[in-house]
C-alpha cells in the first residue's frame, strides 16, 4: 500500500479524477470537455507530466497532459496513439499500426518539422486499451505483433526482428529498465498469466500463475506489478521479478480497471478504469 500518496485516475468520457491518500472517493482534477477525451496516459519522466492520446470526432491525436497547471496540450498534427517518448521524439501509432515519430520541444510541445515514419510495416496493434506495445527508458520498443496467437517482435528503424520462435497470446509486453527483461500477459487454457522474457538468454519462464494481466516494472526494476480481477474490483498484485517471494497484494481499485501504471520514482500509481458510473 503507497500510504500518503495520490493515484492519478483516468475514467473514460468523465476526464482526470484524483484519489485522495489512504482511501476515500475520487475527486475532479480536470473535467473540462478536452479532458473528457484522454485515454491511454504515459508517463514522461515526472509525475507531473503525461503523454495521453486525446480522443475527439475524428481520429485520436497526440497530446500532453500538465498535472500541475491541469492544462492539456493537443498536438493535432500527431494523428494516432501515443506511445512514449524518447528524447525529444514523441513515438506514436496510428490506426493502420504503423510506428512515426516527431521532434518537439519539450518546453513548449511545438513539433518541429515533420512526423518521420520509423516502421512502416503495421506491426502495431491498437486496441479498446492502447497500443500493444511498450518503450523502455533505455529506448528499447517491443511490441505484440497479430490479434489472438501473435509474435514477440523488437520493432527498430529498417524492420522489426522476431524474439520468441513460438506464437502465442502474447498481451502488453513492458520492457525492464535494463532493457533486457520483458513481461507480459500470456493467455493458455486456464487463463492468463505473467511471464518473463530474457533477451540475452532467449528464455520464457513463467512469474505469476493466472488470473493474472497488465504487468509492469518497478522503477528499479525489483518488481513486477499486475492487475488481478481484471474488469472487476480489481486488485493491484506485486512479485519480486527473481521469483525470490509470492507475489503479495498492495492496493485495491474501486473500479473496473484495465492498465495500471507507476511512476518514474515510484511514488504513485496511474491506472485507467472503464467505468461510468458517478462516484
Amino acid at each position: 500500500m503507497l500510504t500518503g500518496d495520490t493515484m492519478l485516475v483516468t475514467v473514460e468520457r468523465r476526464g482526470l479524477w484524483q484519489l485522495p491518500p489512504g482511501a476515500g472517493n475520487p475527486i475532479p482534477a480536470d473535467t473540462s470537455d478536452v479532458a473528457k477525451t484522454v485515454a491511454f496516459p504515459v508517463w514522461l519522466g515526472t509525475p507531473d507530466r503525461l503523454l495521453v492520446t486525446v480522443r475527439g470526432a475524428e481520429e485520436p491525436t497526440v497530446g500532453v497532459y500538465e498535472r500541475a497547471t491541469r492544462r492539456l496540450t493537443p498536438l493535432p498534427s500527431l494523428a494516432g496513439s501515443a506511445l512514449g517518448l524518447s528524447g525529444s521524439r514523441v513515438l506514436y501509432v496510428n490506426r493502420a499500426g504503423t510506428l512515426s515519430a516527431a521532434d518537439v520541444d519539450t518546453t513548449t510541445w511545438h513539433v518541429r518539422g515533420s512526423p518521420e515514419v520509423i516502421v512502416d510495416d503495421p506491426v502495431f496493434t491498437v486496441g479498446n486499451i492502447g497500443v500493444a506495445a511498450a518503450l523502455a527508458p533505455t529506448g528499447t520498443l517491443v511490441a505484440v505483433h497479430g490479434r489472438r496467437e501473435r509474435e514477440l517482435v523488437l520493432a527498430r528503424r529498417g524492420g522489426d526482428s522476431l524474439l520468441f520462435p513460438e506464437a502465442r497470446e502474447f498481451s502488453g509486453p513492458r520492457v525492464a529498465p535494463d532493457g533486457r527483461r520483458i513481461a507480459m500477459a500470456i493467455r493458455q487454457e486456464n487463463g492468463s498469466g505473467i511471464w518473463l522474457f530474457d533477451r540475452r538468454a532467449g528464455t520464457l519462464a513463467p512469474l505469476v500463475v493466472p488470473p493474472a494481466v497488465a504487468p509492469e516494472w518497478s522503477a528499479d526494476g525489483q518488481r513486477v506489478l499486475f492487475l488481478r480481477g481484471y474488469g472487476q474490483r480489481a486488485e493491484i498484485w506485486s512479485v519480486p521479478a527473481d521469483n525470490s517471494g509470492p507475489p503479495v497484494p498492495v492496493d485495491t481499485t474501486p473500479e473496473p480497471v484495465e492498465s495500471v501504471q507507476l511512476t518514474p520514482d515510484g511514488r504513485t500509481w496511474i491506472y485507467r478504469t472503464s467505468s461510468t458510473a458517478p462516484h
